[in-house]
């Protein structure tokens, strides 16, 4: 199929992963890229300090280069990059992104990248097209900023057991203390230092 794709008439032929593809695939990219005919080609991997030695002679024929931040290193552009994805998944709603819909997301840690952000704001377009979006109308699983330094296994676990409790509460922090056997006080201050937001 990539042999085809490389014969036919498009000015650009777009390869993603080129960095989880099979030797015989990437010798195919080389010569072609080697013999400077067209298609063009826009390759896509992930960074290239972590490419496998197979990959590495295509990423050297690969002069233009532009290398993306991970989703998670954007935290100053998460209000542009959410706004277009929400655009993106649910054109034509008019719901704007609050602050802490913004903090919520630029904390997130985001394995998924793109795909991620954009499955998140599908599920904002689905429950409001109109208005603010608040933290409460975000996924459970991202309600709660986890940006600055990384949070330990125990951390992680503290964090994930107070949001369960709080969402199971309705957010009421005062029976929330009480089933963790926290005070209300120490709830407030857990809840700062892990980032959560309102759930």
């Amino acid at each position: 199929a990539l042999r085809d794709l490389l014969s036919t008439p498009e000015p650009v032929v777009v390869v993603e992963n080129v960095d989880v593809l099979p030797a015989d695939l990437l010798r195919l990219l080389v010569e072609h890229a080697s013999s400077g005919a067209r298609p063009r080609l826009v390759l896509t991997s992930g960074p290239l300090d972590a490419l496998p030695a197979a990959a590495r002679p295509l990423a050297a024929l690969c002069l233009d280069r532009h290398e993306l931040r991970p989703l998670a290193d954007r935290g100053t552009e998460m209000a542009e990059i959410a706004a277009r994805a929400l655009q993106d998944v649910a054109p034509g709603s008019t719901a704007r992104l609050t602050p802490s819909v913004i903090e919520a997301l630029a904390g997130q840690p985001w394995p998924g990248g793109l795909h991620e952000l954009q499955a998140v704001m599908r599920h904002v377009g689905r429950h409001r097209t109109v208005g603010d979006v608040v933290v409460a109308d975000l996924p459970s699983s991202h309600r709660s900023a986890t940006s600055g330094r990384s949070l330990s296994a125990l951390e992680r676990a503290e964090r994930d057991a107070i949001v369960r409790t709080l969402q199971a509460h309705g957010g009421n922090k005062v029976r929330a203390a009480a089933e963790l056997g926290v005070s209300r006080t120490t709830l407030y201050a857990r809840m700062r230092s892990l980032r959560i937001s309102e759930v």
